[in-house]
This record gives structure tokens, sequence and C-alpha cells, in this order.
């Protein structure tokens, strides 16, 4: 009789610590990731309701060098910073110093470098984002850039009228390469220079080449000009507001990783 006393309720403390540490123990998603050719790793990762993917994709063109590798959900920002590090191999090695870790900007159709860097050594580059996606390794010149004066006032002015905020970023290419963002480049803005989404966006671009010297040798760069406009379907600004900028940024004179 004491025996069946106490049996039903240990047994349903039993089954309580057992689903309890069911789920505190069992992590739905891995919390570290290395793609199949070993070259990068991923690691603080959440849990999410799809599944965590890394898979290497096409090889990008210079300045980039390798194969791009695409951490999905693709777009999926995480609440704390994840670290992504990238295995140098021996041919990168020598440029080490150079290499900078880039993320594709989907809306831009640029990539950017990512910040910040963890780590930076001959062997290995680790950097922290918040921000899933594809990336790759590459390098950057140091050029001085011109100023392209009033381009920005170009670009403001082919905003539809149904625009509330917008954002325009500003990228280089030579011939063959890859599309980087100047993240020293750019502007926000919106009515009165209040930046609003609205409930529509469109995108209108500029492109504009100018020749600058890269180790001691001129070259022809396409500065490339995009700007998203965020546009409301009840209507754009005001009689009695402007489109203008809320931060402008200008081309620096000297470009550095």
């Amino acid at each position: 009789m004491i025996f069946e006393r106490w049996f039903a309720p240990l047994l349903v403390l039993a089954v309580i610590l057992v689903t309890v540490g069911y789920f505190v123990a069992l992590e739905p998603e891995a919390v570290a990731m290395t793609s199949s050719d070993g070259v990068v790793t991923v690691t603080g990762l959440a849990r999410q309701t799809q599944p965590f993917s890394l898979a290497a994709g096409h090889v990008p063109e210079a300045p980039l060098l390798g194969l791009s590798y695409t951490l999905g959900p693709d777009g999926v920002s995480q609440e704390n910073p994840v670290a992504l590090s990238f295995r140098l191999q021996d041919s990168q090695r020598a440029m080490a110093d150079r290499l900078n870790v880039f993320r594709f900007h989907n809306s831009f159709a640029m990539w950017e470098a990512v910040s910040p860097i963890v780590t930076h050594t001959a062997d290995v580059i680790t950097i922290e984002t918040t921000q899933l996606g594809t990336f790759a390794l590459g390098t950057v010149p140091v050029f001085a850039a011109p100023v392209f004066a009033n381009t920005y006032d170009e670009l403001r002015a082919k905003a539809p009228s149904e625009t509330v905020g917008y954002e325009m970023a500003v990228g280089y290419k030579l011939p063959g390469h890859e599309l980087v963002r100047l993240l020293s480049a750019g502007e926000q803005g919106g009515c009165s220079g209040v930046v609003r989404v609205g409930d529509g966006e469109s995108s209108t671009r500029l492109e504009r080449q100018a020749t600058v010297v890269i180790d001691d040798q001129e070259e022809t760069l396409t500065f490339v000009f995009v700007s998203r406009w965020f546009t409301s379907s009840i209507g754009g600004c005001t009689q009695s507001e402007l489109l203008r900028p809320l931060v402008e940024y200008d081309i620096l004179d000297e470009i550095h990783t």
C-alpha cells in the first residue's frame, strides 16, 4: 500500500524531469556549422523555425577570391552576433593583411565589407555579424576616389512622387570585376529629412566613370549609384516638405580596407 501510494507521484515527477531535460538539452538547430570543404565555420547560431544551411556557391569575380558561401536562411537576422571564420588557403596567406570578408547586399546588388573583424591572422579571418546571407573573401585597392558633385542631387530628382524615404549606396568596379560598395559614400533621407519606410519600394541606378590611380597605374573605374525609394500608397511628401538628406556621406579621398 505504501509503495502504491508513493509510486504514482514519483512516476509523474520522473516524467516531468525527463520532459524538462529534453527541452533544455535538445537543440533543434546546431550551434556551429562548417562548410563541406572545411573553409568556413560559423558558431553562435540561435534557434530558428527554418533549418540552417551552409553551402559553397559560384566563384566570384575579382577582387573577391575563391568560392562564395551562403549561410541560410538568407536574409535572416540573428538577435546576437554569430562568428563566421574563413580558413585561409596557402595561396591567400601572402596577402592576408589585405583580405576582408564581404557580404552580398541583395537590395543594392553589390558586395560590402563586413565588420567588426575579431580575428585577422595569416591562417584565419573571423568576423561577427547578425545578418545571414552570402559571404566571400576579397581585397580592396587603395585609391584616391573622385567626388561626383551634384550626383546625389541628380539622383534625388528622380525620386517617384510617392517617395517618403530613401537610401543611396555607391559602388565601384573594374571591367570583369564584382561591384563593391564604398561604405564611405551614400546618403539617406526623406520628407523634411525624416526617413520613413512606407509600404512600397522601387529603385534607380546611375553610372559614372572616372580614372583613378591604383598601385601606381591608371585604371578606369565605373562608379554605380543605386537608390532605394521607399514609397507610400497614400502619397509622398506634402508641399511644405522637401525630400532631403538626413545623413550625407562624401566619397573619402582615400579608400582603405
